[in-house]
């Protein structure tokens, strides 16, 4: 049986080897005849508030639901359901990461659950300290996780060659709907001063608004981002759009983020543009704890399902500060480059800058579902995988890259 990742940060479930992917966001909304869960929720979270369930891969328990939606009688039910919708009814044996805010009791309820799914657990790791292993440098490290209702930050040290969590934070209201409201609370403000519109008065229109808040637009590098709603048209600037992130900064500014280096996993939304220059962050999404899933069933043998490993040796020595994210061992000897303006360039560094989102896996070129960036190679548009070859031209949103290979 082939190993899988199961990885629970909520904004993104993600269930995947590598030749198979399945994710979606950790969200619900009851239809009345069934429940539809992350990429099918989206559209009708806003229309649909009383609805719509977001908080049970947050806070997995066996509680009855209050209010009761739909026929769930818990959250583990609804873990159940999604599990169950993921893994299409095949068995897998998979290893798990996750989060640094569940108590002993969650995670034995969620192995649990797990028992009544074709998912067989084997492994159980910190995600927190996954990502450290083979992305951190320095003695100190915080790992900034944007969940859907939270922000978590889990503080990692260097220890006798290993990265160690130490603690987990978790902070209500800086998740990424809270941040998409206070978004949409600046958006609905432009709307009423320059057309005299509320635009946030109905759900329909909110969820109209909420739709265009895909991650491709708040990283646009346009000064004035422009928003529809029916024949209404207003403009946001990126001063207003920084005024929806401060109190996100704010909460991470108390962990002194100046001392660490901070590895953002923000799924696509652009956060690092509106951090302090002099912190000092780097990237990194779930495509990298996927990329590094045989070295993690390497480095974890001698444990089982029901012991969380929360440190792990370090699996980047030597890198230096210029660079920007960690390689994976499998992809390190890579021998494709990148040329720009005349210069050859580290290829894997340039994508992690550009589109965290995208692993390179020997000459193969891997886009996550739900990466929120526009990706052409030779003008043609990428889906999830592409073959790359010595002359290819790459443009990541404008960001354009000609494909070289070193001789040895």
């Amino acid at each position: 049986m082939s190993a899988y990742l199961l990885d629970l940060c909520d904004s993104n479930i993600l269930l995947g080897s590598e030749e198979r992917l399945a994710e979606d966001a950790g969200m619900a909304v009851w239809t009345g005849q069934e429940y539809r869960f992350g990429s099918s929720a989206w559209p009708l979270q806003k229309s649909n508030p009383g609805l719509t369930l977001s908080r049970f891969w947050m806070q997995p328990s066996v509680e009855p639901l209050n209010p009761q939606v739909g026929d769930a009688r818990h959250h583990a039910d609804l873990i159940h359901a999604h599990l169950s919708q993921l893994s299409r009814g095949e068995e897998k044996s998979v290893l798990v990461s996750v989060p640094g805010h569940y108590s002993d009791e969650q995670l034995s309820l969620i192995l649990g659950v797990l028992q009544a799914t074709p998912l067989q657990a084997h492994r159980l790791i910190h995600r927190s300290a996954i990502l450290a292993a083979f992305n951190g440098r320095g003695k100190r490290l915080l790992h900034i996780e944007l969940q859907l209702q939270q922000l978590l930050i889990s503080e990692i040290h260097e220890l006798n060659g290993e990265r160690v969590v130490k603690r987990s934070t978790s902070i209500a209201g800086q998740g990424i709907l809270p941040l998409r409201d206070r978004i949409l609370h600046h958006v609905n403000k432009s709307f009423i001063e320059q057309t005299r519109y509320d635009a946030l008065r109905s759900g329909k229109d909110e969820q109209v608004l909420s739709d265009q808040l895909t991650p491709l637009l708040l990283n646009s590098d346009e000064e004035q981002i422009e928003f529809k709603c029916g024949s209404k048209v207003a403009t946001v600037s990126r001063a207003q759009l920084k005024q929806a992130f401060q109190p996100l900064i704010d909460a991470i500014a108390r962990f002194n983020p100046e001392d660490a280096h901070c590895l953002i996993e923000d799924h696509g939304y652009g956060c690092q543009r509106f951090f302090p220059k002099h912190w000092h962050t780097t990237s990194v999404s779930q495509n990298s704890i996927l990329a590094s899933l045989n070295q993690l069933a390497a480095l974890s043998q001698e444990y089982d399902a029901y012991t969380l490993i929360d440190k792990l040796p370090i699996q980047n020595q030597g890198l230096d500060d210029d660079q920007t994210e960690s390689v994976p061992a499998k992809t390190a000897n890579c021998r494709l480059m990148g040329l720009r303006n005349h210069r050859a360039v580290d290829l894997l560094n340039w994508l992690a800058l550009n589109a965290p989102n995208i692993s390179l896996h020997g000459d193969e070129l891997r886009l996550s579902t739900s990466a929120p960036e526009l990706i052409t190679v030779n003008g043609r548009l990428v889906t999830q995988r592409q073959t790359l070859r010595a002359g290819d031209k790459l443009n990541i949103n404008g960001a354009m890259m000609t494909v070289i290979e070193l001789e040895e």
